[in-house]
């Protein structure tokens, strides 16, 4: 019998190599056709859907696949036909009336169809002309169709009061909750049109634009309010920094962020990051912002300076502050980078500083293929991919003059004493993700949760035979990591009845709450350190936004996730927080304790109008895989055992049976 245990030893080890070899499930998922729009949850049913952009000869349209329990993907019968616009166009989720029900939000480009044939023979030899950007909103009707309402202005002329004309952006604008109603709104910066006067007071080109949304339930003849004038007056704007919505100070509440510039004389365009905060605020239609000093602070100003990739927001330290990340590109083609400035706020000076984070790429020669888009560059997506607790980076990528693939940049302890900074992105040195055999030219590569079990996978989207096409890489054993996950919906004031309802019967379907996420909604964890982590009197701080969709496919998950690492602790609190005024108490924050790992929570925020009403949270727990690799060793051995027993018992009753053979025929000489 003592081959028994060399038998089970071999077991256990042949477990634990598949668990370090294996990144994902053996059935590979079929790659699915067009060119990645946005993402969000379509039909609530708790898993996050694609938006797609399809091309099939003249048409051009957008379409949803809609994602299942077990990570398969179904087109969907949402579609919205796009006419003759060739143009790419990027999507957004919102709610903008207040139904509950997933509106879409499309941007862009505007082509200058009216230039005459002279006009654009001049442009090639000219500089090229500032990109501009136009939107629209697609309302949820329900019953599969949406109805579009165009982003324009009314003209202040009485007599041309009926024209509207449509706002041309000099960015993406972006997706926000600027009031805290809960209720989608826009915000951006508008180009003056031709032959209209700059800002007297800024001698800016730009405008800014806000453009709230409101309660209504009818989406024909729905329209959206102008909300810009409880705003300062901005300076010039930098195009290729779209405004980021976030928390800087850790409060809770959201700030608003852009860069700005201004001609010097002596040193050129001098660029600073501007901070709008909460001032006051009365209710949704009454608030006021305005620019905070001790969050402003000035760009470095460098001869790269003006080689700036789209930025990046996380706590890159896990110190319950979030970071900005700017990359910071070696040329205007953007393909090579060898550092990234880091926005950080020093609570003890009171003050933002910047700081630099270095890239490691070892010995290979890396070449960076950025998505280019106007004056945007968009590099690098940001996603706590190893679940220790620190945001990692991946890119498309390839080293040595090899095929562009996505890679990952890990986020490291930086051991450098020069370093003004204790955290360092460095290439990942496990095994390359594996792509299908026929994937040759990747475009696009982002962080996406599969499954929805808080293990970040990777999303690609490539060139195939007949256009773009979309796959993923499944990443679900990442060992014995735990996480936390938690969506902030908005919470729908609808009367009963009239809201949106999940159009399926999943066991995750959101039975809560929109299933939209709050834009600008914030979330900071606080535990007992493992080691990991950063330690503050023996515990560990952390803090993330849900971060508006917006940005030039930058695609942030439409959720908050945190890695725990290995650590068997409960999370102590966790502190939820809104895009409101952080006066405003209970309406802005609320906490919980006591989280189990690997859990998934759902939190609706009260009311802005019911001053009485609290925060209403769901907790779903996932079982960790260690445990049901113990489960798995536990039963194994227990029917190991049974065998072990079951052999042993019937090799007893055989040498028993010989025995009383061998009595049956002794010769007894004593009865002789």
């Amino acid at each position: 019998m003592r081959f028994w245990p060399s038998i089970f030893v071999l077991i256990l080890m042949r477990i634990s190599q598949c668990s370090i070899v294996n990144i994902g499930d053996d059935k590979p998922i079929d790659p699915l056709n067009g060119r990645i729009c946005g993402i969000g949850d379509m039909n609530k049913d708790g898993n996050t859907d694609l938006i797609v952009q399809q091309r099939i000869g003249s048409q051009n349209k957008l379409v949803v696949y809609l994602q299942s329990e077990g990570a398969e993907f179904r087109n969907g019968t949402q579609h919205i036909d796009l006419g003759k616009d060739g143009n790419d166009v990027f999507c957004n989720v919102g709610d903008f009336n207040g139904d509950s029900c997933p509106d879409l939000f499309i941007v862009s480009k505007i082509d200058d169809t009216s230039a005459s044939f002279v006009n654009k023979i001049a442009s090639v030899f000219s500089p090229r002309p500032p990109t501009r950007y136009q939107a629209r909103v697609y309302l949820n009707g329900r019953n599969d169709n949406f109805v579009e309402l165009p982003l324009c202005f009314k003209n202040s002329d009485s007599s041309k009061s009926d024209i509207c004309t449509p706002y041309q952006f000099v960015d993406h604008p972006s997706l926000v909750d600027i009031n805290g109603d809960g209720i989608t709104d826009i915000i951006g910066f508008q180009a003056i049109m031709e032959n209209s006067d700059k800002n007297a007071a800024t001698n800016s080109e730009n405008s800014f634009v806000c453009l709230a949304g409101n309660f209504q339930e009818d989406v024909h003849g729905f329209d959206l309010k102008i909300c810009k004038q409880n705003f300062p007056v901005p300076r010039q704007v930098f195009t290729g920094f779209s405004p980021i919505f976030t928390d800087l100070d850790r409060d809770l509440s959201a700030e608003l962020i852009f860069v700005d510039q201004e001609e010097n004389n002596s040193s050129g365009q001098k660029k600073r990051l501007v901070v709008w905060k909460y001032k006051e605020f009365t209710d949704s239609d009454h608030f006021k912002w305005e620019l905070n000093n001790e969050l402003t602070v000035d760009l470095p100003n460098t001869e790269k300076s003006q080689y700036l990739a789209s930025p990046l927001v996380a706590d890159v330290d896990s110190d319950g502050f979030q970071e900005i990340l700017v990359p910071i590109c070696d040329s205007k083609e953007c393909t090579s980078v060898s550092t990234i400035w880091c926005y950080k706020f020093n609570e003890t000076l009171n003050k933002a500083q910047w700081r630099t984070i270095s890239l490691d790429f070892g010995n290979q020669k890396a070449t960076i293929y950025p998505e280019v888009d106007g004056d945007t560059r968009v590099l690098f997506r940001i996603g706590d991919f190893s679940q220790n607790g620190f945001p990692d980076l991946i890119a498309t990528i390839s080293l040595s003059g090899g095929m562009k693939v996505p890679l990952i940049l890990e986020n490291v302890i930086d051991t450098n004493t020069a370093a003004n900074f204790n955290r360092k992105y460095e290439l990942s040195k496990k095994p390359q993700r594996i792509l299908q055999k026929d994937v040759q030219n990747v475009r696009l590569s982002a962080f996406f949760d599969l499954k929805e079990d808080g293990n970040l996978d990777i999303m690609y989207e490539y060139e195939g035979p007949n256009g773009p096409m979309i796959n993923f890489i499944k990443c679900d054993d990442k060992g014995d990591t735990t996480f936390l996950k938690v969506q902030i919906f908005t919470g729908p004031e609808c009367s009963s009845g009239q809201c949106c309802d999940p159009e399926t019967e999943s066991s995750r379907r959101v039975k809560i709450g929109s299933g939209i996420a709050w834009q600008g909604a914030c979330v900071s964890i606080r535990m007992a350190d493992s080691g990991q982590g950063l330690i503050e009197q023996g515990m560990r701080n952390a803090l993330q936004c849900q971060i508006p969709q917006t940005s030039h496919r930058i695609l942030h998950n439409p959720f908050v996730l945190f890695g725990l690492s290995r650590s068997p602790n409960f999370v102590e609190e966790v502190h939820l927080g809104g895009p409101r005024w952080p006066e405003l108490g209970k309406l802005q924050k609320d906490f919980i304790r006591q989280i189990v790992p690997n859990s998934r929570v759902i939190v609706i925020p009260p009311g802005l109008q019911d001053r009485s009403a609290n925060w209403t949270s769901r907790l779903y727990v996932t079982p960790s895989r260690l445990i049901i690799l113990s489960i798995l060793v536990m039963v194994s051995m227990c029917i190991i055992l049974l065998v072990l027993i079951a052999s042993l018992h019937l090799r007893e009753r055989q040498q028993d049976k010989k025995e009383r053979q061998a009595q049956t025929h002794r010769f007894h000489f004593d009865a002789m």
